[in-house]
């Protein structure tokens, strides 16, 4: 007789199915806790990026902010951080004091100065959670940027001035058609082309050998598609007048928590805008030369000491207004504004003719207008970058008046 299975191996056999059972559920559980971990952490890291990703963004945003900022700044102080030994009158220095000229050498210097300072700035506001080196240095190059933008140049060669027997270079000249020999129906009125070699048109009588005729396209009517076929023309490239400014990585740009992405934290982009310009055309005319003072030779030459004051100043407000209207007439083409306020008129004592002018000159780029924060008014408004010096001159010399800023 068959015995059955004991209550021991009954048992034993319950607890491996059991342990079996659990060991299969224990390693589901813990795989779909991994599952979870990983997704949780993929899920961070890519939060991290995305983090990452907008603060690159808002500081690409913040440096051409902190460029308008910078150099609206250094214009409307004439190109001077501090004035140090540099007379100046509200913040505004004195660019020529009778002979002695204190133009910003270090202009560049100064305006990669108050650029650093600002863009940092910016920076600080957007710490967390990402660290964000302070930039160190910034490299600003004077340049000339390409605008996309091209025009057709040059002197289109005249159709006579095609070889007679140059049918298809006359044909590609635009304005210009190729006749050949012209053959007299009824001469002088009537006549037609025929398309043939120079030495058959002597068959066909009465006739003459015209060839190429009409009147060539100028190159500035054609586009810069078509420019390249018309001969005498060439393609030009338009560029304008810029600044390109560079913050080379001085660290890394760093989400840190159990791990770590870090990126190389420079950026760099250039800007069209007269800035340089501006400063150099102030130098030509009232550091190079001196226009302002000429202007105020030529008003007193006019008077005798004994004139009175009235007549006098309006004599020099008159050649002043006159030299504004010329520079703004010599500079409309590049949006460039002059502005020259004769603020004040001091008189010798024993003299009428002799006198000493204080004039604010103010020079506007007028082609754009700049989100940017005015210190004096406290607003935050589109502006025309302007550049602010004073002028003092005259055939009487006086102390120059200061203020501090």
């Amino acid at each position: 007789m068959r015995k059955g299975l004991g209550p021991v191996a009954i048992a034993l056999i319950a607890i491996v199915v059991i342990l079996v059972t659990e060991a299969v559920f224990l390693t589901n559980f813990i795989v779909r806790v991994e599952s979870v971990v990983r997704t949780i952490r993929e899920g961070e890291i890519i939060l991290a990026i995305n983090e990452m990703e907008f603060v690159k963004k808002a500081l690409n945003q913040a440096l051409p902010y902190s460029f308008y900022q910078s150099f609206y700044y250094i214009a409307s102080r004439g190109g001077y951080l501090g004035f140090g030994h540099i007379p100046s009158y509200n913040c505004i220095p004195y660019w020529r004091n009778y002979a002695a000229t204190n133009y910003p050498n270090n202009l560049k210097e100064n305006l990669a100065e108050v650029l650093l300072k600002t863009f940092n700035g910016y920076g600080s506001k957007l710490e967390d959670p990402v660290s964000i080196p302070k930039y160190t240095s910034v490299s600003i190059e004077e340049k000339q940027i390409k605008t996309g933008e091209k025009t057709c140049e040059g002197t289109a060669s005249s159709c006579n001035s095609f070889d007679p027997t140059d049918k298809n270079g006359c044909k590609n000249q635009a304005g210009c058609s190729w006749c050949g020999c012209w053959v007299w129906t009824l001469w002088p009125l009537l006549g037609y082309c025929k398309d043939v070699p120079l030495p058959n048109c002597l068959l066909y009588s009465p006739s003459e050998w015209r060839g190429c005729e009409g009147t060539a396209t100028p190159c500035k009517n054609l586009t810069p598609e078509t420019c390249t076929s018309q001969k005498g023309c060439h393609v030009l490239e338009k560029f304008v007048s810029g600044i390109g400014v560079n913050f080379p990585a001085s660290g890394d740009l760093k989400i840190t928590d159990d791990f770590e992405i870090s990126e190389k934290g420079g950026f760099s982009k250039d800007f069209v805008n007269k800035f340089f310009d501006l400063f150099k055309i102030g130098k030509e005319k009232f550091v190079d030369s001196d226009s302002i003072g000429d202007s105020i030779k030529n008003a007193v030459s006019a008077h005798a000491c004994s004139d009175s004051k009235d007549a006098v100043t309006s004599g020099i407000i008159s050649q002043i207004s006159n030299l504004q209207t010329n520079l703004n007439s010599q500079y409309s083409a590049e949006k460039i504004n002059f502005n020259l306020n004769v603020e004040k008129v001091e008189f010798d004592p024993s003299c009428n003719s002799t006198v000493a002018v204080r004039v604010l000159t103010r020079m506007t780029d007028t082609s754009s207008a700049y989100p940017v924060y005015d210190f004096i008014q406290g607003t935050v408004a589109l502006r025309n970058v302007r550049l602010n010096f004073y002028v003092l001159n005259g055939n009487y010399i006086i102390q120059t008046t200061t203020s501090s800023c």
